[in-house]
């Protein structure tokens, strides 16, 4: 298929490192780092994003009706 595509096949092109992408290596290695780094220690102190605005959630939800003057 590829030879009527007018590409080189696999027998043409033999392989080199110096002209693969590392950018899917590179990625995989990175989700892997950071797996292993949340589950042998995050997960153990992390609880999430902290509330600072308490005010704001007491009111309850603002009506957009009366902030618009048109």
């Amino acid at each position: 298929m590829r030879g009527m595509l007018g590409s080189a096949s696999v027998e043409e092109v033999p392989f080199d490192w110096k002209s693969i992408n590392y950018a899917p290596i590179v990625m995989a290695v990175l989700l892997i780092a950071l797996w292993l780094g949340w589950h042998l220690s995050a997960k153990k102190w992390f609880t999430g994003p902290r509330r600072t605005i308490d005010d704001v959630m007491d009111e309850g939800p603002i009506d957009h009706r009366e902030l618009d003057p048109a």
